[in-house]
């Protein structure tokens, strides 16, 4: 009885560490190809989310202007809480388009996207 709760509780680990390595909503083979593009004005009193172009996995991010912070989690970025991105910095998103919201730090940024499937 012993060695089988062992085996059931070594199997339950072995799928949670594998589990963090998989990652079905982005997972695409062959080359991405692009999907469009977007700007926005990112406001220091509200969050602003993307729009996101159906079947796009993946997006290209640029701040422009005044730095900026991110969440991708489903809550809501400040101007204190959140992933920092300075002003002039470009990064590949490859998580959850669909809940990425991001706010300026302060007033005058803006965010360039282009978006691929």
């Amino acid at each position: 009885m012993r060695a089988k709760i062992l085996a059931v509780a070594m199997l339950c680990f072995a799928t949670q560490a594998n589990a963090q390595f998989l990652n079905p909503v982005t997972a695409k083979t062959g080359p991405y190809v692009s999907a469009g593009s977007g700007q926005y004005a990112v406001s220091i009193n509200a969050a602003t989310s993307l729009t996101v172009p159906a079947g796009s996995y993946i997006a290209e991010i640029c701040v422009e202007g005044q730095a900026a912070r991110y969440k991708d989690d489903g809550g809501t970025p400040t101007t204190s809480s959140g992933i920092p991105v300075a002003a002039g910095t470009c990064f590949q998103y490859a998580g959850p388009l669909k809940t990425f919201q991001i706010i300026g730090v302060t007033s005058g940024a803006t965010i360039d996207v282009s978006y691929y499937q």
